[in-house]
């Protein structure tokens, strides 16, 4: 059964702080701050009732609303560290507003700035496969098999990380290997919270094109993630 809008909550985590990236979330990307391209997917997907940006900077959280985003409380400083966890930030929001409001939506919906290239109709389309017996979806794209993986030492020698035949796919089964790529996670609320996070066993991918999966860590993804929005990426 599809999920009317008013039981989803987005929920959009900005912390101010980044040692790789300072700034990185109001880093203007064609033109307008990083954050803003998350939001606007958010918007115009139709299928979120509430956008909720969890930050502990005001500028964000000024940005966020100027573009049609709530931001009822700031995030508490020990949330906005690099060592704390995606999912530890999104129990945080559903506790306020459960708390503050008596707010409890159906589904939660996290989307990271990182992913601009992320569209609505990524979101609209991943948010339709959230259908039983799925009760979580994850966004992914392929990759190489992992038995291609090497274990690098600190001597310089290379061994095989995974040795596993059985991870190679037979032939002929249609079978693929994937990463999440950091752009869309959906779950029934009751789901995230029984598996401590977006990953269990009824969670289901959502395949996004690896153009799109562009997941912006270091300078060298924020400039390939413009090139590629830009059609300068071949």
């Amino acid at each position: 059964m599809k999920v009317p809008p008013a039981e989803v909550l987005c929920i959009v985590t900005a912390r101010g702080g980044s040692k790789r990236m300072p700034g990185k979330n109001l880093r203007p990307f064609l033109g307008e701050p990083l954050l803003v391209h998350t939001l606007r997917a958010a918007r115009e997907s139709g299928c979120v009732g509430r956008v909720v940006v969890s930050t502990d900077a005001e500028d964000i959280a000024s940005i966020s609303r100027e573009h049609g985003a709530e931001v009822p409380f700031l995030r508490p400083a020990a949330l906005a560290t690099d060592g704390a966890s995606s999912i530890d930030v999104v129990v945080h929001v559903l506790d306020e507003l459960a708390l503050g409001e008596g707010y409890r939506p159906e589904v939660v919906l996290l989307l990271q700035p990182t992913s601009p290239l992320r569209t609505a109709q990524h979101v609209a389309e991943a948010m339709a496969a959230l259908e039983a017996p799925a009760r979580a979806i994850v966004s992914v794209s392929e990759c190489k098999s992992p038995t291609w993986t090497y274990r690098l030492a600190s001597s310089g020698h290379v061994a095989p990380a995974l040795a596993d035949e059985a991870l190679v796919p037979p032939l002929g089964r249609g079978e693929r290997f994937v990463l999440p790529n950091g752009a869309i996670y959906i779950a029934r609320t009751d789901y995230l919270r029984a598996q401590a996070g977006f990953l269990g066993p009824d969670t289901f991918a959502y395949v996004m094109d690896a153009r799109c999966s562009v997941d912006i860590d270091v300078e060298a993804d924020f400039a390939f993630a413009e090139r590629i929005a830009r059609g300068d990426a071949r």
